[in-house]
């Protein structure tokens, strides 16, 4: 009788949620849009903080080599802000993205903690990303460049997080 051959299973590449992770100014900006919410009674998540270049291969596989849909248009860590420290993806902890009055409450409790809500990026906003408010829409070449060489902690300097 012939074996059959079965598939690989997929390599999962988990989503890092280590606050501790992030660029300190940024770390104090989440911790306190998390309070924030869990005040209003919701129920935030910490989805994903920092992202290493295998979960960003990941991620970018999706809805081009892996099945789904596309999820990010960055294709390395250091063309997100997560590869630089300076943006967390915070969603629904019960319903994950499929709450729209959570992202609804999610955006101007952010900014008004000085970070920039993915919901209001033109053309097509995503509601759960926060970044660092004082960072450019996405990260430079010389940003890219900079951490790369230099460390996370060089970018934070440059856009006042460290």
């Amino acid at each position: 009788m012939p074996k059959t051959e079965r598939a690989a299973a997929p390599v999962v590449v988990p989503a890092a949620r280590e606050v501790a992770q992030l660029a300190p100014a940024m770390q104090a900006a989440v911790e306190a849009v998390l309070a924030a919410l869990r005040a209003q009674g919701r129920t935030p998540w910490l989805f994903e903080a920092v992202r290493t270049p295998a979960r960003q291969a990941y991620l970018y596989a999706q809805g081009r080599t892996r099945p789904g849909p596309v999820v990010t248009n960055a294709s390395s860590h250091l063309r997100s802000w997560h590869g630089h420290g300076l943006a967390v993806d915070i969603v629904c902890r019960q319903a994950l993205w499929a709450d729209p009055g959570f992202f609804a409450a999610l955006g101007p409790v952010a900014e008004a903690h000085g970070l920039t809500w993915g919901g209001r990026w033109p053309p097509l906003p995503a509601a759960p990303p926060l970044q660092w408010g004082r960072c450019p829409t996405g990260p430079r070449a010389a940003d890219r460049a900079r951490t790369a060489a230099e460390g996370m902690a060089a970018t934070w300097a440059v856009y006042g997080a460290g």
